[in-house]
């Protein structure tokens, strides 16, 4: 038999927790538990790629 337990982060700052075990009779099972959000989590900004100003040359092939 198998057993554990993980925890993580979801982006809206609540937090997931999954317990799960796994054996050759019943298989993988998991039981999820979520708490709200216990703060606000601010969003880096958007950033956005530069214009290309200029190509490369083409480069041909002899």
């Amino acid at each position: 038999m198998c057993e554990g337990q993980y925890s993580l982060v979801e982006p809206d700052g609540s937090v997931r927790t999954v317990d799960y075990t796994a054996d050759d009779h019943n298989g993988f099972n998991a039981v999820v538990h979520k708490t709200a959000p216990t703060k606000i989590i601010a969003h880096a900004p958007v950033l956005h790629a530069a214009p290309v100003l200029a190509h490369a040359p083409l480069l041909h092939h002899y």
